[in-house]
């Protein structure tokens, strides 16, 4: 069974939601399965959301896995508060602009900065 579980987080108002359903939408174009949860901690803008998103290939899914294999943090509060949630053999990707204490490298998993606000209001604001 192939399966992943990926975490999305960031503060209300920056489209957290919007992320974890587009991923679940691509994915299940691909065949594949998902069970999307979201967790408002505050509906008033800046506080700290995050949505999870469990996937299977052919196979449905009825409830999400609390340890992730991968992290899209959209601020830093995203990786201070889920990075204990994350695989030994997982991924984080993560805003450079936003994220000022990214995790250390002797932490195991793969890493990727990128200016992901940036891109997204390029593309598509």
């Amino acid at each position: 069974m192939e399966q992943i579980t990926v975490l999305f987080g960031g503060a209300a108002g920056d489209g957290v939601r919007s992320l974890g359903v587009t991923y679940a939408r691509v994915l299940s174009r691909w065949g594949w399965h998902s069970f999307v949860y979201d967790d408002y901690q505050s509906l008033i803008r800046g506080g700290h959301n995050f949505s999870i998103v469990t996937s299977r290939r052919g196979e449905r899914v009825f409830a999400h896995w609390d340890t992730v294999d991968g992290i899209v943090a959209l601020n830093q509060d995203t990786v201070d508060r889920h990075l204990g949630r994350l695989r030994d053999s997982g991924f984080m990707v993560y805003d450079s602009d936003a994220v000022k204490n990214p995790p250390g490298k002797g932490l195991a998993g793969d890493y990727s900065q990128t200016r992901l606000r940036e891109i997204i209001e390029e593309r598509w604001l």
